[in-house]
């Protein structure tokens, strides 16, 4: 990392404040009121965006300053599947969670990254336009849903219905357009996990793969998953590990490859306790709050405890499990 001012985040700050007026810009801002969780600890600077066009523009800015190349800077949606400890993020978290309206033509469906997946499921739904309405339930934006390649309900891969993907480049500074079979897509996996210089500002969705259906065959559809997902807690960071692979449960003989099935009655934790977070007792795959009243939670708990499952299963089974959630660490010592 370039070593900078020694008031480099203030002044950074007062630049983009003073180069992009309309953004919201927050300094020293804590991270955990806008996580379901209520944890983490603060971000040097936070920066909400509402359209993927105000992101660009901040992109590039930052590209100009050679911000990326002196300090971390993270896009996220809604915080709704990602930890930040408990110290200080020495960067920019850029909450991209977008207004802007999604636009429809004869063959496409395009919409910026920071966009809900409920609002975008729910607005195909009064159009009688079936296919991601599987994806019910899901919280966060759609550019949560394209890196992780979320399945929905049945297995359905996300990636079955992009078409193409607006890209903004970090190493040439310059916008592209992916296409679905360049995206590297595999169960929770996508190109975007793995290279971060390619940052999600549109996802264009194939209406070959979308159908056109009765508005109350969708709804019902929506319902039946609903009542399914009952049990999943929402004021959590959804699944906190993968699903075991078929590999894992066919050589455990185990009856099913589902994760929370395995920590609740192999690991027996479900409902276990460690300071502020404990192991749900509805779904043992997802870790909440103990306290659901406490304004703010250690996040060093929640870690503590994705440490231990995964001990557990490893010294009892030797099974290695893979979070879901997305961990940020922070390297220690880092001065910009």
């Amino acid at each position: 990392m370039n070593r900078g001012k020694p008031n480099y985040f203030d002044s950074l700050f007062s630049q983009l404040k003073e180069k992009l007026p309309n953004l919201e810009i927050h300094k020293n801002e804590a991270i955990a009121k806008y996580t379901p969780i209520k944890a983490g600890g603060k971000t040097k600077i936070l920066i909400n965006i509402r359209s993927s066009n105000s992101l660009l523009q901040l992109l590039l800015l930052l590209k100009k300053r050679q911000v990326f190349n002196k300090i971390p800077v993270i896009i996220a949606g809604g915080l709704t599947n990602t930890i930040f400890p408990n110290n200080v993020f020495r960067g920019i978290l850029i909450r991209s969670f977008s207004l802007k309206k999604p636009t429809f033509s004869k063959t496409e469906i395009t919409a910026d990254s920071g966009y809900s997946l409920k609002t975008l499921i729910d607005k195909l739904t009064k159009k009688g336009i079936s296919g991601l309405e599987i994806f019910t339930g899901i919280p966060g934006t759609i550019v949560g849903a394209v890196t992780g390649n979320i399945h929905g309900f049945g297995g359905v891969l996300f990636s079955n219905f992009i078409k193409k993907i607006k890209v903004f480049n970090l190493k040439n500074g310059k916008t592209e357009y992916l296409k679905s079979k360049d995206c590297r897509f595999a169960y929770n996996q996508s190109i975007f996990k793995k290279n971060n210089k390619l940052i999600i500002l549109e996802v264009r969705f194939s209406l070959k793969t979308l159908k056109r259906k009765n508005r109350e065959e969708v709804k019902k559809t929506i319902d039946t998953i609903l009542e399914a997902k009952k049990n999943q807690p929402q004021n959590s960071l959804g699944c906190a590990f993968s699903n075991l692979s078929k590999h894992q449960q066919k050589k455990h003989n185990f009856p099913t490859n589902s994760t929370g099935w395995f920590i609740e009655n192999k690991l027996n934790l479900k409902g276990f306790v460690l300071g502020d977070f404990k192991i749900s007792e509805n779904h043992a795959n997802f870790i909440v709050p103990a306290d659901s009243q406490k304004r703010t939670n250690n996040a060093g708990d929640y870690l503590a405890l994705i440490k231990k499952i995964k001990k557990a299963a490893w010294s009892k089974f030797h099974l290695r499990l893979k979070p879901e959630v997305k961990i940020i660490s922070i390297p220690k010592n880092f001065q910009p």
